[in-house]
């Protein structure tokens, strides 16, 4: 749930090369989310990419898409967004 209490599914894609190509994919996946997986309809779905590589310009592509990005770093993750990005909501 958010702060607002609303139901929120996080759909995280993990690739070990994360390429503009693949944040298509998964903009793509996100798109029919809620067809194959009706329980969730209803809820705000936000998605989520995150790779150990990154095709140059993939991460800002994906962020730009609406997409949370991850990235690896030492033993953490970290988010690469921006402070003032805002996700895009699939429902």
């Amino acid at each position: 749930k958010n702060r607002d209490g609303e139901d929120i599914v996080l759909v995280i894609e993990v690739k070990s090369n994360l390429t503009i190509r693949e944040v298509n994919k998964i903009e793509e996946a996100l798109s029919q989310f809620i067809e194959f997986f009706p329980e969730y309809r209803g809820k705000k779905v936000i998605g989520v990419a995150s790779g150990i590589r990154f095709e140059k310009g993939a991460g800002r592509y994906a962020e730009e898409q609406g997409l949370y990005v991850l990235a690896p770093s030492g033993e953490d993750i970290r988010i690469l967004n921006s402070r003032d990005f805002k996700p895009k909501i699939w429902e």
